[in-house]
C-alpha cells in the first residue's frame, strides 16, 4: 500500500481517530439492541465481527475500553461455536510465534529508540 516505506505517524492518528469514531457508533446502536441492526443477528454483525476481533488482537482494544456495549457484543459473538470453530486456537496473529518474535523485537527498538536502553 506504500511501498513498504511505513505509514506517517499522521496516517497512523487519522486511522485511529476513524476507527475510534466507528466504535462509538457502534456502542450508540448498541445501546438500543443486542446486535446492530437490531433485536437478530445480521450480515452486518457477522461480517464486522471479524475485523473487530482482529483489532482485539492486534491490541487496539482500548479503542472501546469505555464502550461497555461494544465489549458485550464482541464477547457475546466470541462465544458462539460456530465463531470458535473459525477462530480456532493458534489461528489468531498475536499466537502465531513470528508474531510474537516480531511483537518482542519491535518493543526492544522502541527502547532503543526512545533513549530507554536496551
Amino acid at each position: 500500500m506504500n511501498s513498504g516505506s511505513g505509514f506517517s505517524e499522521r496516517e497512523i492518528e487519522n486511522s485511529t481517530s476513524q476507527l475510534a469514531s466507528t466504535v462509538a457508533r457502534m456502542n450508540t446502536a448498541l445501546s438500543q439492541h443486542p446486535c446492530l441492526l437490531g433485536d437478530k443477528l445480521s450480515l452486518v454483525d457477522i461480517s464486522l465481527a471479524p475485523f473487530i476481533d482482529r483489532m482485539q488482537d492486534l491490541g487496539l482494544g482500548y479503542l472501546w475500553k469505555n464502550h461497555p456495549n461494544d465489549d458485550r457484543w464482541l464477547s457475546s459473538i466470541q462465544l458462539m461455536p460456530s465463531f470458535q470453530e473459525a477462530f480456532y486456537k493458534g489461528s489468531r496473529l498475536s499466537q502465531r510465534f513470528e508474531f510474537k518474535l516480531a511483537m518482542r523485537s519491535a518493543r526492544k527498538q522502541n527502547r532503543v529508540n526512545s533513549g530507554k536502553g536496551t
